[in-house]
């Protein structure tokens, strides 16, 4: 379900690419696609039995690394800040 939310909601916001660079609107698809995959490798771990335990990873890897959303969000900061 968590990765169909994303895709739904990715695709929910996809006539905001209008708005932005081709440049920032594939960096916003590589950190969609980056956190996908993280959920992906997360779930694939036999430790991992839970939601909860899912949760707890994920968060726990988040702490050593930046997350992608972080990534992509930097970026349309980045090219709004372009605009003006």
């Amino acid at each position: 379900h968590l990765i169909r939310n994303i895709e739904q909601e990715f695709e929910h916001n996809m006539a905001q690419q209008i708005y932005v660079s081709e440049e920032c609107w594939n960096v916003i698809k590589a950190s969609k696609n980056a956190t996908i995959n993280n959920i992906r490798k997360t779930v694939a771990k036999e430790e991992i039995t839970s939601a909860d335990e899912l949760r707890q990873s994920i968060l726990t890897a988040l702490i050593d690394q930046q997350p992608p959303s972080e990534t992509g969000l930097a970026y349309i900061r980045k090219d709004v800040k372009n605009l003006w």
